[in-house]
């Protein structure tokens, strides 16, 4: 009677130390950064970037949280001179940088389903909102300069598996599954004081099944 009553209590414990991470009252913290470099073309300076999203959500009922991401991207190549052969002269033509930069917002809310004391899994829905611009920066051989705006909108749903090896740290593997934008998008030259638009268009695109897997890993803490 004494070995069922312990195996019981072992079991108990096992089943409250897994719905504990994700109980409600409790709060996960995690985010994510990416850094790249990359060269196109041995001619042209590289062009680095790096991205910043830390996100942190409230468990308002075991297992569902709501909570918020913010991301924050830039990337920049630097200005730089080419050196080219014209008539037999040598002739040199300054080209011009870019710089970008963009800030993301993404409310969202999950749902956890235990697969067992350390695997869990989850759906995540979130709704997407960006502001990005970009301009070059430098001289350049026509004395003018240009920039992007990039207004985005749209809707994510993303499953996933969170993988406990300790009580509050989980590992996340996830993909997309559904994926609606909406991109408003100009672009604009200026020489000397003039600023002329040069586009100006909105698109929508909407991914859902194969053509959206993007898996991705995160680490979240639960606390």
């Amino acid at each position: 009677m004494n070995k069922k009553l312990i195996i019981a209590a072992a079991l108990c414990g096992l089943a409250l130390g897994s719905r504990a991470q994700t109980e409600k009252g409790n709060f996960l913290l995690g985010g994510n950064f990416s850094f790249n470099s990359n060269k196109t073309d041995e001619k042209y300076p590289r062009t680095n970037s790096f991205t910043i999203g830390p996100q942190i959500g409230y468990f308002i009922s075991d297992n569902f949280a709501i909570g918020l991401k913010i991301a924050y991207g830039y990337s920049r190549q630097k200005p730089f001179v080419e050196y080219t052969q014209n008539e037999g002269q040598p002739f040199r033509y300054a080209r011009s940088g870019y710089r970008e930069e963009g800030l993301y917002i993404n409310p969202f809310v999950r749902y956890y389903v235990n697969l067992n004391t350390k695997l869990k899994f989850f759906g995540a829905f979130s709704a997407t909102i960006g502001d990005q611009r970009g301009k070059s920066i430098g001289e350049n051989q026509n004395n003018s300069f240009y920039g992007t705006q990039n207004k985005s909108y749209g809707l994510i749903l993303a499953p996933g598996l969170a993988f406990f090896p300790t009580k509050k740290l989980a590992i996340e593997f996830s993909t997309l599954l559904l994926n609606y934008q909406r991109y408003k998008w100009s672009s604009y030259s200026i020489t000397g004081n003039r600023q002329v638009i040069t586009d100006d268009f909105t698109t929508d695109n909407l991914y859902f099944g194969v053509s959206t897997i993007q898996p991705s890993i995160g680490i979240n803490y639960h606390f």
